[in-house]
């Protein structure tokens, strides 16, 4: 009985050790702090045409390739042009009609620059809109 008396609070002793450490294992850990700064993009794509008009946003790391970010809010289909980037062909699965293209405005004003070759590294207004080529 003596031995059995030294087992048992051995065998709680295991048994809250083992609750303790699954109850540890369980709880969620911290996101691990990468010290890179998050912007919100803001993303409107409009077909006056077709009556249609997408308003989006999300937070997004500092610095994000623009094409990145774009592919990772609406579905997009693009051209590859190599050394000159990606060029948008279809937005939300909106085609511009023949003659025409989307095209894209940063902060209210006509980009002078591909989608590839913008860096996302303040909140940022990108608009998409179908105009004459």
């Amino acid at each position: 009985m003596k031995i059995l008396g030294l087992r048992m609070p051995i065998a709680a002793g295991f048994a809250l050790i083992l609750a303790l450490g699954v109850a540890h294992a369980t709880q969620p850990s911290p996101m691990p702090q990468t010290g890179r700064a998050t912007v919100k993009l803001q993303l409107k794509i409009i077909d006056p045409s077709g009556g249609i008009s997408v308003d989006a946003s999300k937070t997004i790391p500092s610095g994000t390739n623009g094409f990145d970010a774009v592919k990772g809010i609406v579905a997009l289909k693009s051209k590859s042009f190599g050394g000159l980037g990606e060029r948008i062909s279809s937005l939300c699965d909106i085609d511009p009609p023949n003659g025409q293209y989307w095209a894209m405005f940063i902060d209210g004003k006509l980009s002078d620059v591909g989608i590839s070759s913008v860096t996302i590294s303040k909140n940022m207004l990108m608009e998409w809109k179908i105009q004459d080529q």
